[in-house]
């Protein structure tokens, strides 16, 4: 009682290689590509490495993970040091930051079905300034312009 909640957008993992992994030598991936796969994810509790472990469990796969961080920009960096691919939210993923660092981003079915839906959580809007509620209008007006607010 008291929250409101604005989904915002629904999103999903990409798979994310350095430009010349192995991996792509056969053609696209396909999920069962991951078993085994090098592999650099985020740390054991973050939210990502949950959905990443229920998909892992899924479909079991077993990466061999060589890394674990909790920093995106860090993960990036250290793809083509280690050889490894990664699973990131394809909202994340600009295509200058993947040209920067050489990487390609790939989309597997089964990836795509491992959606979350980023939301706005506030307090009910007759308790806020009328700044703040102006801008959850305009937050929830860019994400859905068929908003009236």
């Amino acid at each position: 009682p008291g929250l409101r909640c604005v989904p915002l957008f629904e999103d999903h993992l990409v798979l994310v290689l350095p430009r010349n992994h192995f991996v792509m030598d056969k053609g696209e991936p396909v999920i069962g590509d991951l078993n085994g796969m090098p592999m650099i994810l985020f740390s054991k509790g973050t939210w990502y490495r949950i959905l990443t472990d229920e998909l892992f469990e899924k479909y079991h796969l077993l990466p061999d993970v060589r890394m674990e961080i909790d920093s995106f920009e860090a993960i990036l960096r250290l793809l083509h040091t280690c050889r490894a691919g990664t699973l990131l939210p394809k909202s994340y993923l600009r295509e200058q930051m993947l040209s920067d660092n050489d990487l390609i981003s790939v989309t597997i079915r089964e990836l795509k079905e491992s959606k979350r839906t980023t939301s706005l959580i506030h307090a009910e809007t007759d308790s806020l300034s009328p700044a703040v509620r102006l801008w959850i209008d305009e937050i929830a007006k860019l994400y859905n312009p068929r908003r009236n607010g």
